[in-house]
């Protein structure tokens, strides 16, 4: 009788596994937006990574582009946000969204696809993304900045080196005393970290 009861409760367990796995399959597939909400409120982030990327294959939106690319950052996906990032910064309804979230909301997508390139050792694409989203402006925060601390988080001196150059190399209004200022920060930090 025993071995009767425990045989049972196995084959239910095994089917309510089966039928988890299932249902998570099908959720998956189906609407990777219900299990993108299950992953984040779970705290399983690459896993809501994962599913951030087929949302906005399903939705084409950008605003899942962005999360997308965002959350990959966020877990070292890098190749992954490099992707995406690139992506979200040629879409022709990026500069309005950007106006949308305020800010220097251009800044820290171009960081954070930069930073990304150089993290797949694409660094003269990274630097060349840099330069083109950093051209006549040099806010707080912008991309080479994020590009910057990456490489001097790997002590890479010979592309700080690269970054030094493309900062000094900046063309800056002469009303744009802030970003001037800005820029002269930065050559400083570089040439404290190459000596």
């Amino acid at each position: 009788m025993g071995k009767l009861i425990a045989k049972t409760a196995l084959i239910t367990l095994g089917g309510l596994i089966a039928l988890c796995l299932i249902l998570w399959g099908i959720f998956s597939w189906l609407a990777p937006s219900v299990m993108l909400t299950i992953t984040d409120g779970l705290g399983l982030d690459a896993a809501s990574a994962h599913y951030s990327v087929s949302v906005y294959q399903k939705t084409e939106k950008i605003e899942d582009l962005s999360r997308a690319v965002e959350k990959n950052y966020a877990c070292g996906k890098y190749s992954v946000s490099a992707k995406y990032g690139e992506k979200l910064l040629e879409r022709e309804d990026f500069s309005a969204y950007c106006e949308e979230q305020g800010g220097n909301y251009r800044q820290i997508v171009s960081g954070i696809a930069a930073v990304s390139l150089y993290e797949t050792d694409e660094g003269d694409k990274a630097l060349e993304l840099a330069e083109k989203n950093t051209a006549g402006e040099f806010q707080k925060y912008n991309c080479l900045e994020r590009l910057l601390n990456a490489a001097m988080e790997k002590a890479d001196k010979p592309y700080v080196e690269k970054i030094r150059a493309a900062v000094a190399a900046i063309k800056l209004d002469s009303s744009d005393t802030e970003g001037a200022a800005h820029r002269d920060e930065v050559l400083a930090v570089c040439d404290a970290f190459l000596k």
